[in-house]
């Protein structure tokens, strides 16, 4: 698992520059989904992570509203419906 990939993404997320965080982003979802596959709660909230930055950009054209509700199934079907990252999505 990539510990450094992620946290540089959300060092992003705070200033806000989705032009350097978007690609950040892709990147640790293609090194999560490779390592860890797609039903795992940290691939979740990287895809998460992905909907928080088309949606700070405005870029409806990739829909976020879909990329929210996947990270939430996967973190339903990872760690039950009653964990408390499944209230956090979004």
């Amino acid at each position: 698992m990539p510990p450094a990939t992620r946290p540089a993404s959300l060092r992003y997320n705070a200033q806000a520059d989705t032009r350097v965080r978007e690609p950040l982003c892709k990147r640790a979802l293609e090194i999560y989904q490779l390592t860890l596959g797609e039903q795992h709660s940290d691939y979740a909230a990287c895809v998460n992570d992905l909907a928080c930055v088309y949606q700070a950009q405005g870029d409806y054209a990739e829909v976020p509203e879909p990329l929210y509700k996947q990270a939430l199934e996967i973190t339903k079907a990872a760690l039950g419906e009653q964990h408390q990252l499944c209230h956090q999505h979004r």
